[in-house]
């Protein structure tokens, strides 16, 4: 069993690393209407689209994070029943009764705004609250919580083999090809992949491996942190090429396609995610007494998460114009008040007591 140990020390820039994959979360939703509107051979097209497709870390960067805090925070501590129960309930507390409420406040407010009678279809409700379709960005917390069941399993096999700690990166990558092959070819068709945990394991699993060795990594990642930003940045214009080709060329690889987008996809999430880590830790030592606005966004990110859709809702509902300068502003408008906004709501409630229930932790 493992000894107990004093608390880890807190490692500062995550809340910078946070505060990125959130303006990427609010620049993915505020794009998402001129990707999917506007004509391909419009001007701004090719800015709205590499925007949009290059944000595509956001929500498994939170992943990759999740699992670099929790083994970071949990490796070496001793684990008993009580201790995972406490685990749990803080969970529950911080995490998935703040889900209910906002899954609640979305359901009802957005049914109301558009006319639907709210009170007949309470079995929606329930329904969507299961799989985190009750707004569109709901179903991270579906796939978070899965992570929270596997983790004291996953924790303690890392604890008894060893050896499983050593090569979780591998294990992750074996795992997330045996979920593609089996879901591709062997008939298991997963309809809402996307709320799925198999889908996102590698991406927990790296971010758990660093998190076993976190001060060993950064040694010898930051000694050639020019190397992993010279291939991260060769990834994202591999993957954001690869799909600005299947949009203007339909027929491009098509016999291919599937695997490309798979391979593209995890190999440029993946290193997005370390080569971010990297590059938090370096600016935090040169510029950190000029960042505090944004480590406040990052320590925030879960309020800017769960209100800043609802921003854009309404921004979206309010302006519509039809000129294409004033469309475009919009645009940029609509992103600069889900961030700004959502960001003051949460400042707000933050100092209240009670603030977790909106908030979380």
């Amino acid at each position: 069993m493992s000894q107990p140990h004093a608390r880890k020390e807190k490692i500062v820039y995550l809340d910078l690393f946070r505060c990125i994959a959130i303006l990427a979360v609010i620049l993915i939703h505020a794009t998402s209407q001129p990707v999917a509107k506007l004509p391909v051979d419009s001007t701004l097209y090719p800015i709205y689209y590499v925007l949009n497709t290059a944000s595509g870390f956001a929500v498994p960067a939170f992943l990759f994070l999740s699992g670099l805090v929790l083994f970071y925070n949990y490796s070496g501590r001793e684990q008993t029943l009580t201790s995972w129960l406490t685990f749990f309930r803080k969970r529950v507390t911080y995490i998935i009764i703040p889900y209910i409420i906002w899954s609640l406040f979305y359901f009802v407010v957005t049914r109301y705004l558009n006319g639907a009678d709210v009170l007949s279809s309470w079995h929606v409700f329930w329904d969507k609250l299961l799989d985190g379709t009750n707004y569109t960005h709901l179903y991270f917390i579906i796939v978070i919580v899965q992570f929270y069941v596997l983790f004291p399993f996953i924790m303690s096999l890392v604890n008894r083999f060893a050896w499983i700690g050593r090569y979780l990166v591998w294990i992750g990558i074996a795992l997330q090809l045996a979920f593609f092959i089996w879901d591709k070819y062997g008939g298991l068709q997963v309809k809402s992949s996307g709320s799925v945990f198999f889908t996102y394991l590698l991406f927990y699993f790296v971010g758990g491996y660093i998190g076993l060795h976190f001060k060993s990594f950064m040694q010898h990642a930051i000694a050639k942190a020019w190397l992993w930003y010279a291939i991260w940045g060769a990834a994202g214009f591999v993957f954001v090429w690869k799909g600005w080709m299947r949009i203007t060329r339909r027929a491009w690889m098509q016999d291919y396609i599937v695997q490309i987008n798979f391979v593209t996809y995890y190999v440029y999430v993946t290193l997005t995610c370390i080569a971010l880590l990297l590059l938090c830790y370096q600016v935090q030592r040169r510029f950190s007494g000029k960042l505090r606005m944004f480590y406040a966004w990052g320590a925030l990110s879960f309020g800017l998460y769960f209100i800043h859709p609802f921003i854009l809702f309404l921004w979206r509902r309010e302006f519509q114009p039809s000129a294409p300068m004033l469309y475009h502003l919009s645009i940029i408008g609509g992103f600069t008040a889900a961030l700004l906004l959502a960001w003051l709501a949460s400042f707000v409630i933050s100092k209240f007591k009670g603030n977790w229930l909106l908030l979380g932790k």
